[in-house]
Order: C-alpha cells, then sequence, then structure tokens
C-alpha cells in the first residue's frame, strides 16, 4: 500500500485517515451529544428528574475524562489502530444495552460507565493523536478538518435523532446508532487507517521520502520535547492549556447535556432546540476549517484565546436576550467558537511537547477537560431543579471562560513551540553569517 500511494496518488495518503476518521468522530459526537435530546424523553418514561438523569451524564464524562490519559497512554505504546477498532466495537454493544436500559439506574451505568469507557477509543484524544502524528506543518488544518466531523455529527445527527424520536422514540433512534458502528465506522477503520507515516514508508505532510530523509520543516526538537509524560508536568504551558480546557469541558458539556432542555424551560419546542442547535454545529464546521488555516500561520495560543472569548458572548446572549433570540444568537455566536478549542488545544500540545508521548499528555489535558464538565453538568442540572433557572449556571460560565481567554493568551508560544525554533538551514545560514 506504501509503494501505491506514493508513487501514483497525488493525494498525501494521511488525508484519506483525515476524512475517514472525520466520520467516525461525526458518529461518536452526534451519538454523544444527542444525550440532550433525550433528557426529556427520559424525565417523561422513568419518572425522574433533570438532576437524577444529570448525574448519569456527570458520572459518564468523569469516568471518560479518567480513562482517557489510559488511552492515550496505549496509543504511545501500541499504536491507534486497534484502539480505534476495539472502540468503535464496543461502543456499538454499548448502544445496544442503552436501547434496553428500564430505568435511570440503568441509565447511569450503562451510559456512564459502559458507553463512556469504550467510547474512549474512537474519543477525541485517540483520533486527534492519530491525525497529529501523520502531520507537521499541515497540522492546524488537518485537525480542523478531522473536527469538522463532529461539528457536522452535531448539525446532522442531533436534529435528526430529535426528529426520529418522535416518530419511532428514543429507544430505535438508539438502534441506528448500533447500525451506523457496525455497518460504516468498523469498516471505515479497518481499511483506512494506519498508526503513522512510517509504518507504510511514508513521512509527515508526504513532503520528502522516508528513505532519502529528505524533509521540509523545523528538524530542532522543541525546548520542552519529552520522552517521559511525567516530565511535562514540571513545565507551565502544559498547567495553562489543561485549565483553559477545563473550562472548555464546562462550558461544551453544559450545552450538550442542557441546552435542548433549557429551550423547553424557555417555551421553546424541544425539536426547534435540537435545530438550533444543529445550526451551532454547521456554524463551527465552517470555523473550523477557517481556524486551521489560520492556526497554521500565526500563533495559536492567540486563535485559541480568541474562541473562548467568543463562546463567552455567546453564553451572555442565552441569559440577556429574550429566549427566542438568545437561542439562535448562541448557535451562531457560540457556534463560531464550539470546538475550534480542540484541533488548537492539541494542536499546541504537540508543537510543544512532541510527538513522543502525545497520545498520553492530550489523553491529560482530555482528562481535565472531562473532569470540568462532569462536575458541572450535575451543578447545571440541581440549579435548574432547585431555582427553576439556567441563568446563574451561565453566568458563571461566562466569567469561566473570561479567565481561560487571559490564560491562553498568556501561553509562551513563541518559546517553547517546535514551530518557531531554529531548523538546521536556518542554523547554517546564520553561522555563515
Amino acid at each position: 500500500m506504501s509503494s501505491l500511494f506514493k508513487k501514483t496518488s497525488n493525494i498525501f495518503y494521511g488525508w484519506y485517515i483525515v476524512f475517514g476518521l472525520a466520520f467516525v468522530t461525526f458518529l461518536d459526537m452526534g451519538a454523544r451529544q444527542s444525550f440532550g435530546v433525550f433528557v426529556h424523553e427520559w424525565e417523561l418514561e422513568f419518572a425522574t428528574s433533570v438532576s437524577s438523569i444529570s448525574i448519569a451524564a456527570s458520572i459518564g464524562l468523569v469516568v471518560a475524562g479518567l480513562a482517557a490519559p489510559l488511552y492515550g497512554a496505549l496509543i504511545d505504546r501500541f499504536g491507534s489502530r486497534v484502539i480505534l477498532l476495539l472502540g468503535a466495537s464496543l461502543t456499538g454493544v454499548g448502544y445496544l444495552l442503552l436501547s434496553l436500559i428500564p430505568n435511570v439506574f440503568f441509565l447511569a451505568f450503562v451510559w456512564g460507565c459502559i458507553i463512556s469507557l469504550t467510547a474512549g477509543g474512537i474519543s477525541i484524544t485517540v483520533v486527534t493523536v492519530t491525525v497529529a502524528r501523520w502531520f507537521d506543518k499541515f497540522r492546524g488544518i488537518a485537525m480542523s478538518v478531522l473536527l469538522s466531523g463532529a461539528a457536522l455529527g452535531g448539525l446532522i445527527l442531533v436534529p435528526f435523532s430529535s426528529y426520529l424520536t418522535d416518530i419511532v422514540g428514543w429507544r430505535f433512534t438508539v438502534i441506528g446508532f448500533v447500525l451506523l458502528y457496525g455497518l460504516v465506522a468498523i469498516p471505515i477503520i479497518w481499511n483506512l487507517v494506519q498508526n503513522s507515516p512510517a509504518s507504510v514508508g511514508l513521512v509527515p505532510d508526504g513532503i520528502g521520502d522516508k528513505d532519502t530523509k529528505q524533509t521540509v520543516g523545523p528538524v530542532m526538537p522543541p525546548p520542552l520535547e519529552v520522552t517521559k509524560w511525567r516530565n511535562a508536568l514540571n513545565s507551565l504551558p502544559f498547567w495553562q492549556l489543561s485549565l483553559a480546557y477545563v473550562v472548555c469541558g464546562v462550558s461544551t458539556s453544559i450545552i450538550s447535556v442542557h441546552y435542548v432542555r433549557w429551550a423547553i424551560s424557555e417555551g421553546i419546542s424541544s425539536t426547534q432546540g435540537a435545530l438550533a442547535f444543529g445550526v451551532l454545529a454547521g456554524v463551527n464546521g465552517s470555523v473550523l476549517l477557517l481556524v486551521g488555516w489560520l492556526s497554521d500561520r500565526i500563533e495559536r495560543r492567540v486563535l485559541l484565546g480568541t474562541v473562548y472569548g467568543i463562546r463567552a458572548i455567546g453564553f451572555l446572549c442565552l441569559v440577556v436576550l429574550p429566549p427566542a433570540w438568545g437561542l439562535w444568537a448562541f448557535a451562531i455566536i457560540g457556534g463560531g467558537s464550539w470546538l475550534s478549542s480542540v484541533p488548537l488545544t492539541s494542536s499546541l500540545t504537540a508543537d510543544i511537547y512532541g510527538l513522543k508521548q502525545v497520545g498520553t499528555l492530550t489523553g491529560l489535558t482530555n482528562c481535565a477537560h472531562a473532569l470540568g464538565g462532569g462536575a458541572c453538568v450535575w451543578i447545571a442540572g440541581t440549579v435548574f431543579d432547585t431555582t427553576g433557572s439556567y441563568d446563574n449556571v451561565f453566568l458563571g460560565v461566562v466569567i469561566a471562560l473570561i479567565v481561560a481567554m487571559f490564560i491562553s493568551w498568556s501561553v509562551q508560544e513563541r518559546r517553547f513551540s517546535g514551530r518557531y525554533q531554529i531548523t538546521d538551514t536556518e542554523l547554517t545560514g546564520v553561522a555563515a553569517n
């Protein structure tokens, strides 16, 4: 296969992996974000409260967060192909079990433990690390194309899940996810995904040739490159990225679980709420490509901080505008920032610490993301059950996002990122002068 793509194809094989994993991410994120569509259905069928259902979501986020570093370490050791195959297969089984649950306690177990654990094998951690190994110069745009699959999942699957639930019920809707995993996701991974360019005789970006060592781009390692992941914990950028990512997890998780429920509480139908979430995802899909293109040309930290600032404005709209206006204002403004923080954070982690332990380190930052979201999803549900409003929750998120904006801007990217280190060619030029 490697010789085929080196000699007869003008398309670098890494792009096939990007588009294949974009669909896997489309399914994974679309199915998981459909949780918010089912909240009101579960309230009625199981005669329970929003906070009780939120506990299931919170458990899931915590389990996924704790599993993320483990998956990252497994990728660093065994490669991502086998992890992706196992993850997709077992997640399909998990959704089959979800379609059979009789009450909210089984929801907490199946969603919170089984699906959240197995879906870690096809999570953002795994797919972004896979793509990071295939690209260097074009890592930003590759990550954004990959994550546009997640945006399309929200655009297409969430509204479709709401529509299908109205027709056949939530159980048969979940069965649809099972079929997509078995008939589409698993074959894509089996036929397309390879662990790294070197495993098929290629080099990152398809620039140069592995056998002759002719490559383009930085060859000097970043100052903070690590061969042991623990060493990264002694450096400031890791904690800056992780703390900001906690806030990212808080903001995205609250909306994924509670956005449709907020719409219903404000007299807006669940279908319209799901449609607005789809618009949010559609806007984000377009913006992701722009952010990816820009991130290969300017400092990623600048874009990352700006993304958090724009998201704060979106949350503020939910509080200060009339509900019908706030719903769509957030869909457009929030959509402009929604998943853009993910490829930027993953790319910065690879840029600053190198690729040797990028799986474990990305897993750790995603752990911070999930734990923050897990705690605050439950808090949001409890506050709503107590006060009948999400306003105080959304205002708290606005403040947290502003803090994350300044934290992101403070990362010393030019000092630590491999993108800004002097190459051997440049070093020779300086010596000659």
